[in-house]
């Protein structure tokens, strides 16, 4: 990855509505350098990191009435679909993504945990493919995948190897 760019190399001129020049951010693919809109309105850094704390600790392990993510048993862990009262392979991936980006390692497995045992399709025209839909206590309610969730759970386990280093990640991911 290529250091961020000069600032010049950040904003171009562009033409607003009323002919005024102003000076737009350059996409972050150039500049390397995300926006952080909340900065933007005039919230601090610690007021940010708080309200962010704040939801992901809601998200793992807030009441019941609140929370996403249902432990179970000594190693594993679903995503609740509330709508649905069931489990979908997208909801564990997104929340295997959202466990890494946190920096949750001991979420994540739990997730990939069961995920892999109870979610893959370990025989058939299937396998290696996670089904969509699951029961909470891990009984399949239809083997057919979903493209984004088998997306996510790969590239959470490419970002899950390259945060902590762990090869077996990376070999899931392959």
């Amino acid at each position: 990855m290529s250091p961020p760019a000069a600032a010049s190399d950040r904003m171009g001129p562009t033409v607003n509505a009323s002919s005024a020049v102003s000076v737009e951010p350059a996409p972050v693919v150039k500049s390397g350098v995300y926006r952080n809109l909340f900065l933007e309105v005039g919230k601090t850094e610690e007021e940010i990191g708080a309200k962010l704390e704040a939801a992901l600790e809601d998200f793992f392990h807030g009441d019941d009435s609140i929370r996403c993510y249902y432990p179970v048993g000594t190693d594993e862990a679903y995503i609740l679909d509330s709508g649905n009262n069931d489990v979908r392979s997208e909801g564990m991936s997104y929340g295997m993504m959202i466990a890494v980006q946190a920096g949750r390692k001991t979420e994540l497995d739990r997730l990939w945990n069961f995920a892999r045992r109870h979610l893959r399709n370990a025989s058939g025209d299937r396998q290696g493919y996670f089904a969509w839909r699951a029961s909470t206590d891990g009984t399949v309610r239809d083997r057919e995948s979903a493209s984004d969730g088998e997306e996510y759970f790969a590239m959470s386990l490419f970002f899950a190897w390259k945060r902590w280093g762990d090869e077996s990640y990376k070999a899931a991911a392959d």
